[in-house]
């Protein structure tokens, strides 16, 4: 009812919903409504409860939701906390997301996306021309699903943060991190955030050579 209440405000330009146990099939087309006739809103952030694994979305429902970010002119989008917000609903997320021409700042921290769900993401960042911030920490991405995300790097010319921290990573995905910062003349990425990530040796030298030779990044967040 909230979401429908706010079609035609014309005032209110962020919308939350916090610590949300299930976000069901009717709620997200309320919500894909919302964005597909409100022209004003330019921050939506849905949070379940982060770290649970009671909060879940509606698989069909969330499909359409992904679709109505196409044409919609937000600005910053979070869902985050979803125990069931995995690989198959980001596909619909990125499906939006690869042809939405203003959002700039994303953050899917806290749910279960898994490599596909990153090979998506990385789609996303070689089409979309705007996003400033992508948000990413503690996820169920790996080793082959950062290499994806690194590749899309060394096409996106936008992206400034990246949060990683906390995906099950190993030297082989830092490497591949690594030498995506040391390779990539056109990055404009400033910020990585690594933290909780375990490497050996080869992928702290991988780092350190990356610092030495990108004159662009101005912080890199690891742990030891």
């Amino acid at each position: 009812l909230l979401a429908e209440s706010m079609v035609k405000n014309t005032i209110v330009k962020e919308f939350c919903l916090a610590d949300m146990k299930r976000l069901g099939h009717e709620a997200l087309l309320a919500l894909a409504h919302l964005l597909e006739h409100n022209a004003t809103l330019e921050n939506l952030r849905i949070n379940g409860f982060i770290g649970s694994e009671s909060s879940h979305i509606h698989a069909r429902g969330f499909a359409r939701f992904g679709c109505a970010l196409a044409g919609y002119k937000l600005r910053r989008l979070v869902l985050s906390g979803f125990h069931n917000l995995g690989d198959n609903q980001v596909y619909s997320l990125c499906v939006g997301l690869t042809l939405n021409t203003r959002i700039q700042h994303v953050n899917l921290s806290w749910n279960t996306i898994g490599n596909a769900g990153a090979q998506g993401i990385a789609n996303v960042l070689i089409t979309n021309n705007r996003i400033r911030t992508l948000y990413l920490q503690e996820n169920n991405i790996s080793d082959s699903g950062i290499e994806c995300i690194c590749t899309a790097l060394r096409e996106n010319c936008t992206l400034e943060t990246i949060n990683l921290s906390r995906n099950p990573l190993t030297s082989k995905g830092v490497i591949a991190i690594g030498n995506m910062l040391q390779n990539n003349n056109n990055t404009t990425l400033k910020v990585i955030r690594m933290n909780g990530i375990c490497y050996k040796k080869d992928g702290k030298d991988a780092l350190v050579s990356a610092a030495e030779q990108n004159f662009v990044l101005q912080e890199i967040h690891v742990d030891n």
